[in-house]
């Protein structure tokens, strides 16, 4: 089935630098916002409420905070190391931006 069409214009100027950032397109963005209401909830309380925690975590090559994060985001287990360094390159941006860490999470998640 083919990808519906998203326009990356609707989105907010923040959120198209990131999904620029991500190298995401419109399917990405399309399938990320189709997760299911809890995995998204999940994933942005995992983030928000503990922040520092997951940034420190990002910086450490991993943690509790961090797990929880990805845990609520559903990435395979499998996918995390690599995750862990993708973050780490972009780790300004996420600890500037929690919304952004949370969008990276959810692309990356199952």
């Amino acid at each position: 089935m083919p990808c519906p069409r998203l326009s990356i214009r609707r989105l907010p100027a923040c959120l198209t630098l990131i999904v620029t950032a991500l190298g995401l397109t419109g399917c990405d963005v399309a399938a990320i916002g189709g997760a299911d209401p809890a995995t998204r909830a999940g994933t942005e309380i995992a983030v928000k409420a503990h922040h520092p925690a997951v940034i420190a975590d990002i910086e450490a090559g991993g943690g509790p905070a961090l797990t929880a994060a990805m845990d609520a985001a559903r990435i395979p287990v499998q996918n995390r190391e690599l995750m862990i360094l993708r973050l780490k390159s972009e780790l300004p941006l996420y600890r500037r931006s929690p919304a952004a860490l949370v969008l990276a999470l959810r692309a990356n998640g199952a």
